[in-house]
């Protein structure tokens, strides 16, 4: 998942820098990274974990969209 795709749940740039506390030279079209690294999760699971906010979405956007409004609420 990108940063900038939080944009779909109505945050905007100023938001998305300011609250996720953002370096200033990150651009937003990059990709977020996992709190875990892949290899510890490999160690830790037996496999390394997929990334299910693109699979979710590819499946069904209608739960992606579901989920979006849980974030918005929660």
């Amino acid at each position: 998942m990108r940063y900038n795709r939080l944009k779909d749940l109505g945050m905007n740039e100023e938001q998305l820098r300011k609250d996720l506390l953002l370096p200033a030279d990150l651009k937003l079209g990059s990709t977020m990274q996992a709190a875990m690294d892949k290899d510890a999760a490999k160690q830790v699971y037996g496999v390394a974990p997929p990334d299910l906010s693109v699979i979710s979405r590819s499946r069904s956007p209608e739960l992606a969209v579901y989920l979006s409004a849980q974030f918005l609420c929660g």
